[in-house]
């Protein structure tokens, strides 16, 4: 879409879940409910509903909503907006919640370079963890999740290790070598403030703690705490409080 002498091409991408288990067993779970924005903008929408893998994971309803256009406030700009949102969750009965939604939206000015980031919408609605309630806080802190200073930094998940990449205070835009802190099978991560310190910390599906019941390996989720006195560190694994 044009304004003046700019031409924005619109870019989101939505699904509400997907991915794959490695324990108990192996098994890819197919996107559900994905929805792609076309670059000349519009709206899209999708929806799934009943989706169930015995025994691993479970929902009730799912959906996606993505759209993009040109704000008609005053110097206003081009707007994006993606939601995806999943109803009755249920994984290995460890993770449940009534409604999880995740929501961004990025707002790009018809002059200057600095766009506009909020998350404003997200929310977690009884998320419980082996049955024990987790209330997240949306501070919004996310756009700075690694060490507080004001600017995005990248945490990635993955088989062996999560990676924190703080960005460089100095040379915005840049980032400073990754820290790997050992983890097995964290290819799922979410970030919140579990201990209540004000710091973003790391949850991670796969914990330290494996026991067998009744033959079958179970799972507990864990937790990497970021630590008060060195900001943007984090601690080793531990079992999720």
């Amino acid at each position: 879409m044009a304004a003046g002498n700019r031409v924005h091409y619109y870019h989101a991408d939505a699904c509400a879940f997907g991915g794959y288990f490695q324990r108990p067993i192996e098994h890819v779970i197919a996107p559900q409910a994905p929805m792609s924005l076309p670059p000349s903008g519009g709206y899209g929408f999708a929806r799934a509903e009943n989706f169930r893998i015995e025994g691993l994971v479970s929902f009730k309803s799912a959906f996606t909503q993505v759209s993009g256009h040109l704000s008609k406030k005053d110097r206003g700009g081009w707007v994006t907006l993606v939601t995806a949102v999943v109803e009755g969750f249920n994984a290995l009965d460890i993770v449940t919640a009534d409604r999880l939604c995740a929501q961004i939206s990025t707002e790009h000015p018809l002059e200057g370079d600095n766009p506009k980031v909020t998350f404003l919408g997200t929310s977690f609605d009884n998320l419980k963890i082996a049955g024990y309630p987790i209330k997240v806080t949306l501070d919004f802190r996310i756009c700075d999740q690694g060490n507080g200073d004001g600017y995005p930094d990248i945490i990635i998940g993955g088989s062996n290790a999560v990676s924190v990449l703080l960005q460089d205070a100095t040379a915005p835009g840049t980032f400073l070598a990754a820290t790997n802190y050992t983890v097995q099978n964290a290819n799922e991560i979410a970030i919140a403030d579990v201990n209540g310190d004000g710091l973003l910390d790391i949850v991670i599906a796969t914990g330290p703690s494996h026991p067998v019941v009744d033959g079958v390996i179970s799972n507990e989720p864990g937790v990497l705490l970021q630590s008060a006195t060195a900001p943007g560190t984090f601690k080793a694994l531990q079992a999720l409080p």
